[in-house]
């Protein structure tokens, strides 16, 4: 195993850390062979730029990050694999409802073509400036789809052109509320924040209701936030997350997993 540069980037911070997997045993060896269990990583690098007020061109703000990384880790970037998760404001992700029809039994174009809609109608987002994926639900009934702003991407796989790192993912990284929230039989609201620069958090917030492992609802908006503010304070922000659980008929009380992102560790485990 390779090391890994794990980046985060939302519209506060951009941080990066260079990973490096943890020796094993021969036990960990099979296992991994095997199929079962997790790479351990050690993080040996870690930076932040943050957004300036005026924010630069991201292409600048990556050269700062890479700059930053040389003056920490050593043998330099090239052959890294690059791991990137996007925050909420360059990165979607909803629940598409069919109302009628099995998505399992339609075509992959017809898919496309539905979630290109939709990410134009209920985002009021023109899908030719985002690169969409979509998942189909266990039961067909429902599409998970998520776009990433093509012109961030594109900025990121000219990074890695540029310094020899292989480009291995970009992704929304609320992605990862989705995979928490699957991994619970139990009724489950999770709430999504991300940090701020001046703030406890940023004012844009997802919510994510799941029922036996599915999700089933999505909520997206902006909560304003005061500067300074503690987040257990946050009466702006409980206050939509019970407006949230009633509309989706969540009972009382139920679990409720907050997740503040970026969280440096996350990366150090894949």
């Amino acid at each position: 195993m390779k090391n890994r540069l794990a980046m985060a980037l939302s519209s506060a911070h951009l941080r990066a850390e260079v990973l490096r997997p943890e020796k094993r045993g021969m036990r960990g060896v099979l296992r991994s062979l095997l199929g079962g269990g997790q790479t351990a990583y050690t993080p040996v690098a870690h930076i932040e730029v943050p957004m300036a007020a005026q924010q630069a061109a991201l292409s600048t703000l990556l050269e700062q990050a890479a700059a930053k990384l040389k003056t920490r880790h050593v043998p330099g970037l090239g052959g890294l694999r690059l791991e990137v998760q996007l925050g909420l404001e360059h990165a979607h992700l909803g629940l598409m409802v069919l109302q009628d029809g099995d998505a399992k039994s339609l075509p992959a174009s017809a898919r496309e073509s539905y979630a290109q809609a939709w990410v134009r109608q209920m985002l009021h987002i023109a899908p030719e400036t985002q690169v969409i994926r979509w998942q189909v639900s266990p039961d067909g009934r429902q599409l998970l789809v998520s776009c990433v702003d093509r012109n961030v991407f594109a900025a990121l796989e000219e990074f890695a052109g540029k310094h020899g790192l292989r480009f291995a993912s970009c992704r929304p990284a609320v992605l990862s509320a989705a995979a928490a929230g699957r991994n619970t039989g139990d009724p489950i609201t999770v709430v999504w924040t991300e940090a701020g620069r001046d703030a406890q958090r940023l004012g844009s917030v997802q919510l994510l209701r799941f029922s036996h492992g599915q999700l089933t609802g999505s909520w997206r908006g902006w909560i304003p936030v005061v500067p300074g503010g503690a987040q257990n304070d946050d009466a702006a922000l409980e206050a939509a997350i019970r407006r949230f659980r009633a509309g989706e008929a969540a009972p009382h009380p139920d679990a409720v997993q907050r997740i503040h992102w970026p969280d440096t560790a996350s990366g150090a485990r894949a």
